[in-house]
């Protein structure tokens, strides 16, 4: 009886064992055909919206173009349009600018290929005014718009292949295999398209045939001195990592884990060098040259260093100009840092000011919480000398020497003296004038 019972409750878990492989299968089905359905829906509503954008971008171009609204004595009817326009639709980039641009867009491809028409309009609009101020003809256009739509392309990505002449490069192309021998016509040709759009071995050397062994050599030494260029203890883990920060999420290029710091290392490959402008936190006499210092705010500091071209926010702008807070640990490509008269060198040493806020400069006094305060400020410099790789531009004020009728400074907080010194002395220490 035992036996029978043990030989059922076998049976039973062997079934159940086959029934959940079974499920198993069946579920990872599922979800793979789950995904594939929202992928499909997310990129068809991408292209509807890139669709409807671009024609309603189009009509109002055409609008501009009709009505003869040149630049110079229509700059006051955009100007106004945009005003009204953002008071209807304020998050909807409708600047002057913007307008301008729309009208480049329907002058450019008005009468053109349908074609290539019809391809631009599933573009985001960056991409568009990319491939705008490129002056591609419409051959270029078309390959570059295609690309991007068949490959997911975002902006930096369309930017390099434009750069790399990528289009150009591909009409000289020679294919280096043997699928025209081997396989019918028509998997030849798909073949080769999907050899030549996969994989660009350019970065190791690869202009001929080549033995597999050499290649897979090539391919190890490559990735082996960009992890020795890290350093030593880095372990890759993945790419294009989400993060989520102030509730906005952006994706890492490349993930680490460094063995010996016991900390995830993220890597984000730019794909366009970032520039920015950066100022003292004590620095207050810029107003008058037209530079706006960032608002305070983490969150305000994390739009300025993380969105790109496409974004007002973005430090390319060179619109808000970061103190030495906002960019302590960051660093940019190229940088340009406004002197102020706060920290200024005369007579062979530096000396320390604060403004009051109304008229004038006040020495930072010699006591002991001035001695701190001048420590920071020297901190603050040194901060924001150091925060460009590729190149930095120092801009030194001239002041204002104008006077009044009466005689007067006309602006006693801009007087050249207070800048004349650093000038000169940053000049001597052979930093080229530009």
């Amino acid at each position: 009886m035992g036996a029978v019972t043990d030989n059922k409750r076998k049976q039973t878990m062997e079934q159940n064992k086959a029934l959940c492989d079974i499920e198993h299968k069946d579920y990872a089905e599922i979800l793979q055909h789950a995904v594939a359905v929202i992928e499909h829906a997310r990129i068809e509503t991408a292209k509807h919206v890139n669709i409807n954008v671009a024609s309603a971008y189009w009509e109002i171009g055409k609008l501009l173009h009709e009505r003869k609204i040149e630049s110079g004595h229509g700059d006051r009817v955009v100007k106004r349009l945009s005003e009204d326009l953002k008071e209807r639709y304020p998050k909807m980039g409708v600047s002057p600018r913007q307008l301008w641009n729309m009208k480049k867009f329907f002058q450019r491809y008005d009468g053109h290929d349908e074609k290539v028409l019809r391809s631009v309009a599933l573009l985001p609009w960056s991409h568009n005014l990319l491939l705008l101020s490129k002056g591609l003809n419409d051959d270029a256009t078309l390959y570059y718009s295609q690309e991007t739509i068949e490959k997911g392309w975002n902006r930096d990505l369309l930017l390099n292949a434009i750069k790399m002449k990528m289009y150009e490069s591909q009409l000289e192309t020679r294919v280096d295999n043997n699928f025209e021998r081997t396989l019918p016509a028509k998997q030849a040709c798909y073949a080769n398209e999907v050899f030549s759009s996969s994989y660009n071995l350019g970065f190791l050397g690869v202009t001929s045939p080549i033995l597999e062994l050499e290649l897979e050599d090539r391919l190890v030494k490559a990735i082996t001195r960009f992890l020795m260029e890290l350093g030593n203890g880095f372990t890759f883990i993945g790419n294009q990592h989400v993060l989520e920060y102030y509730g906005k999420e952006s994706k890492v290029d490349m993930l680490f884990f460094h063995r010996g710091l016991r900390c995830l290392v993220a890597i984000d490959l730019k794909g366009s060098q970032q520039t920015g402008v950066l100022v003292s936190k004590v620095a207050a006499r810029f107003k008058p040259l037209a530079v706006n210092i960032l608002a305070q705010g983490d969150e305000n500091a994390v739009h300025w260093f993380l969105e790109d071209k496409t974004d007002v926010r973005s430090s390319n702008y060179l619109e808000d100009a970061a103190t030495e807070i906002q960019v302590q640990g960051l660093e940019l490509d190229f940088v340009c840092v406004l002197w102020d008269a706060d920290m200024r060198y005369n007579d062979g040493h530096w000396e320390f000011f604060k403004f009051n806020g109304k008229n004038k400069w006040t020495p930072v006094p010699d006591t002991p919480n001035g001695q701190e305060e001048k420590k920071y400020m020297l901190n603050a410099y040194r901060v924001l000398l150091t925060r460009a790789r590729q190149g930095i531009v120092i801009c030194v004020p001239s002041g204002n020497s104008r006077l009044t009728p009466e005689g007067f400074p006309e602006d006693p907080t801009r007087l050249p003296a207070f800048y004349d010194g650093t000038y000169a002395y940053l000049k001597s220490l052979g930093i080229e004038e530009i």
